[in-house]
């Protein structure tokens, strides 16, 4: 007997539970037609929440609702195209992701990602102007003064 990709009570348990605790009432979802995925709204205790699945197998939009899941399918495939295909390890995925979109952002709106970077710096940690921040002025003195050095000196 072969293996099959088939959601379990479990996976749906902890699915809901992660989506209840990322997901604001009023959600909407679009999913593919996965099993784990049936009844969704119903196994959330979010209010307000809609479920539109859609079957691959018949279409890619649903023709009586207009959902789709295209666009974030597209937007994971160039997620994982962008992940180093060998020794990430599972916890440094946020830090990944994070720079994914960074990447993303900068590029789609033709941003130095230099100057972009100094700016949000700046908008995170504000330089201070203030007296009381700012390096006392240098007090520079000639300590000696300067020999001509001997060109034979290393011959």
């Amino acid at each position: 007997m072969y293996p099959t990709a088939s959601p379990t009570k479990s996976y749906k348990k902890d699915a809901s539970a992660k989506i209840n605790a990322h997901c604001e009432n009023g959600t909407i979802f679009n999913s593919d037609g996965w099993r784990a995925y049936g009844k969704l709204a119903e196994n959330l205790d979010l209010q307000d929440c809609l479920h539109y699945p859609v079957n691959h197998s018949a279409n890619y939009v649903d023709p009586d609702t207009g959902a789709y899941t295209q666009t974030i399918e597209g937007l994971w495939s160039h997620v994982k195209d962008f992940l180093p295909s060998r020794g990430m390890k599972p916890h440094d995925l946020q830090t990944y992701l994070g720079w994914f979109m960074w990447d993303r952002f900068t590029r789609q709106r033709k941003l130095d990602p230099f100057i972009h970077f100094l700016n949000c710096a700046a908008n995170v940690r504000p330089p201070s102007y203030k007296q009381e921040y700012q390096l006392p002025p240098a007090n520079m003195t000639r300590i000696g003064s300067i020999e001509t050095v001997d060109d034979n000196i290393f011959a």
